[in-house]
């Protein structure tokens, strides 16, 4: 019975330290590697516990050694709720709050130290935040019209403005530590980061400042960004974006080209989807680093660059790009280019 009960505890360490609040705290901490071989550990000796109730163990040493175990996990749960507990307390939401219109700090010390999470989401008529959040690592605005965001965030690396206007956009220059940003909703521009960004960032009485070096006011960090559902926008320009990792652009209809036919060379992971871009880079081979390629619902690519595919690319995922996908089928023109690629999921 002790068996079972030990390893019944275990499994309850086990599904938390699975659980999305852990993951959280792994990504901040950057403690994930060490969690999951603790879990590897547990496993092993759920494993032999339930080895030992099939074979009733009597034997007195082994009834030590699982109590001492017993008390082991006991203390390993503890610490996995505080883990939970630090995570849960360094979130905050602001939502529905339809007349708010300025949040007011009456902290004593006017700061937030503990909050890491910020979600604000359907505050139309709120305007501005405090500068109060030094240590707010991921900022997410949904439908908050107006909404200033304070330019002093030196901790922040994730962002998502969703469904906001020009004033949200304002903060991107001033976000040095930025390494990921979602863009969704925001029918204005034709391009980025000009349409976007470039009046924002050209300096006050410029004679002669390009978008090209206004460009360099956006953070060179970043290596995620995500474009969603800007229904105006047409083209990318990428060019000063060189540690972008991963780019995703989605359900953006007017989205075709990028601009200087170029993508950045550390680039990692690309997604299109439903947009009526008509051919991907020349240089797509050229990045060597590239190894998934996702493509759906762009019905008008009509081929592959001529060159081919890099060699690194590990995944290909084509669906419903009903020009490209016939041609990459096993008779078709583009075979010999995607023939490579150790993973293919082509859907007419």
């Amino acid at each position: 019975m002790g068996e079972a009960f030990l390893s019944a505890s275990l499994q309850v360490i086990l599904d938390k330290l699975a659980s999305p609040v852990l993951r959280d705290f792994n990504f901040r901490w950057s403690i994930g590697k060490k969690l999951r071989k603790l879990a590897v550990m547990l496993s092993k000796i759920q494993a032999v516990l339930n080895d030992a109730e099939q074979k009733e163990i009597s034997d007195t040493a082994v009834k030590m050694w699982l109590s001492d175990l017993k008390d082991v996990a006991y203390d390993i749960e503890d610490v996995v709720d505080e883990f939970a507990y630090e995570v849960e307390r360094s979130k905050a939401k602001l939502e529905h709050l339809c007349d708010l219109e300025e949040w007011f700090v009456v902290e004593e010390d006017g700061k937030f130290p503990c909050i890491h999470q910020l979600q604000i989401r359907y505050c139309p008529k709120l305007k501005k935040l405090p500068d109060c959040f030094s240590a707010l690592e991921r900022l997410e605005i949904h439908w908050c019209g107006g909404l200033v965001v304070p330019p002093r965030l030196p901790a922040l690396h994730h962002l998502a403005v969703i469904s906001c206007d020009d004033s949200t956009l304002r903060l991107l220059p001033y976000l040095k530590s930025l390494s990921s940003l979602c863009i969704s909703g925001y029918d204005k521009p034709t391009s980025f980061p000009e349409g976007f960004l470039g009046p924002l960032l050209t300096p006050p009485h410029a004679t002669s400042s390009s978008l090209e070096t206004s460009r360099g006011f956006l953070p060179t960090t970043l290596q995620h960004l995500v474009i969603s559902h800007c229904s105006n926008l047409e083209s990318l320009s990428l060019q000063n974006f060189e540690s972008l990792e991963i780019l995703e652009v989605q359900g953006c209809s007017k989205f075709a080209s990028f601009s200087h036919d170029w993508l950045p060379t550390k680039l990692k992971d690309l997604t299109i989807i439903e947009s009526p871009i008509k051919y991907l880079p020349k240089g797509l081979q050229n990045l060597t680093s590239l190894n998934n390629l996702k493509m759906e619902f762009c019905n008008e690519l009509e081929s592959l660059p001529e060159d081919g595919l890099p060699t690194s690319l590990n995944h290909l995922c084509l669906a419903e790009c009903k020009l490209l996908s016939k041609r990459c089928s096993e008779e078709g023109e583009d075979w010999p280019k995607i023939a490579h690629i150790p993973q293919r999921w082509i859907r007419l």
